[in-house]
């Protein structure tokens, strides 16, 4: 089952995309889609793409900056 979503920004740290998503939750009567915007960390692992949750923020790596 996947989500229908809509990037609204990316960035590259290393070898993971982090993107910035507006996401619709699916339920016929929601009048607030779509929710957020979420951020999601996208990587390859043994040739699947995988992805992850991370919230409403980003979180900061040292040295660098983050565009929350």
């Amino acid at each position: 089952k996947g989500r229908k979503s809509r990037v609204i920004y990316g960035v590259r740290r290393g070898k993971v995309t982090f993107r910035q998503e507006r996401v619709r939750c699916g339920r016929a009567t929601c009048t607030r889609c779509p929710h957020g915007p979420y951020w999601y960390a996208y990587w390859r692992e043994g040739g699947r793409l995988r992805s992850r949750y991370i919230g409403k923020r980003l979180p900061a790596v040292p040295g660098g900056t983050s565009p929350n």
